[in-house]
């Protein structure tokens, strides 16, 4: 599967929300046939809130899946981020090929002299076509589903997503030049300048674009491999400073290169990556604007591995948020807002 990455398309109402389709915030969409575990914080005891319901890009026609990422909104979220996955598996009708229709045929000896009396004895109206006959035992039915309860809940919104594995290709390689302010700045940090107004990047069974590929490390909180490494040429006091990411390995390294530990081989037999959430999600579902608020630079969303129909418990990381990628994010507010603004007026002119 390619990388694909995911943006705002507006808010939504929750009327418009659907088990078939992708949404940040809202509420959980679930199928009626199966009962839906009991989704709320372990610390609080408060509902836990939908951070976002995906369609997996393993979905096909023959299968339903959709994962959803639930947390606490408040300083305590780490504690709280649940991922469940749910799948469908979807029986496609057959043609009945049993069943043989010959299309008529003009006899070969025709009366050339009496063609215009035949033709005028003729039916105006074309036969209706053959309809296709379906085996009746593989219905495709729709899928009942019901909207979660739940008092309160993050404003929902629609999602666009678009392709992006050749520009992340790039990132990974090293061919790209960033202007960054701080010491402490991440690849998180610099990807998020590259994927302006980014919510997540979809990536099904790729790596966590954490840029270490041991899931040990991952959940000990070692988000950087020592073989990546941001090159720093500081420029004078209080300007801004130009940051290289650089691949010591150089390009012979692949993106979806996998740590072959013990724990990653039992890990990937278990769990298999779906996406990465950014903190751009925080202020696009106006998360910040609650006293306390859950403040993360990326969750990295490992859904399960299984495919059997049901619900399945999946997992996650999550990586803090910073005073670095906080007026980062303001940075890539202001500059959206400008954009609609100019958009706006171009269309009243």
């Amino acid at each position: 599967m390619q990388y694909r990455v995911g943006y705002d398309n507006g808010p939504l109402k929750l009327s418009d929300l659907h088990i078939d389709f992708s949404h940040m915030g809202g509420k959980m969409c679930y199928d009626l046939q199966y009962e839906i575990p009991d989704i709320k914080c372990q610390v609080c005891g408060r509902n836990s809130m939908c951070l976002i319901q995906y369609v997996s890009q393993k979905s096909s026609d023959s299968l339903h899946r959709i994962v959803y990422v639930f947390l606490c909104n408040s300083a305590h979220y780490r504690d709280s981020i649940r991922v469940l996955t749910y799948n469908k598996n979807i029986i496609v009708p057959e043609k009945d090929t049993s069943v043989s229709i010959t299309a008529p045929t003009w006899e070969e000896d025709i009366d050339m002299n009496n063609l215009l009396g035949m033709t005028a004895q003729m039916q105006t109206a074309a036969p209706a076509p053959a309809p296709n006959v379906f085996k009746q035992n593989t219905p495709l039915d729709p899928i009942e589903f019901k909207v979660r309860k739940q008092n309160t809940c993050l404003e929902p919104h629609d999602i666009f997503t678009e392709n992006t594995e050749s520009k992340m290709n790039d990132f990974f390689q090293g061919a790209v030049d960033v202007i960054m302010d701080g010491e402490n700045t991440k690849f998180t940090d610099v990807l998020l300048t590259q994927f302006n107004g980014a919510c997540f990047i979809a990536g099904y069974d790729r790596n966590p674009l954490s840029f270490q590929k041991c899931i040990s490390k991952l959940f000990k909180g070692q988000f950087e491999e020592d073989k990546y490494k941001l090159n720093r040429n500081f420029e004078e006091a209080e300007e801004a400073e130009e940051i290289e990411v650089i691949n010591d390995n150089g390009p012979d390294v692949s993106i979806d290169d996998k740590c072959d530990c013990k724990f990653c081989k039992e890990f990937h037999q278990k769990y298999v990556h779906e996406m990465d959430l950014f903190s751009t999600m925080i202020w696009v579902l106006k998360m910040d604007q609650s006293e306390e608020s859950a403040e993360f630079k990326a969750i990295y969303v490992f859904g399960s591995r299984n495919l059997e129909n049901g619900i399945h418990e999946g997992c996650a990381v999550a990586m803090d948020d910073d005073e670095d990628v906080k007026e980062l994010l303001k940075e890539l507010k202001k500059k959206k807002e400008k954009e609609e603004a100019k958009n706006q007026k171009a269309s009243e002119i």
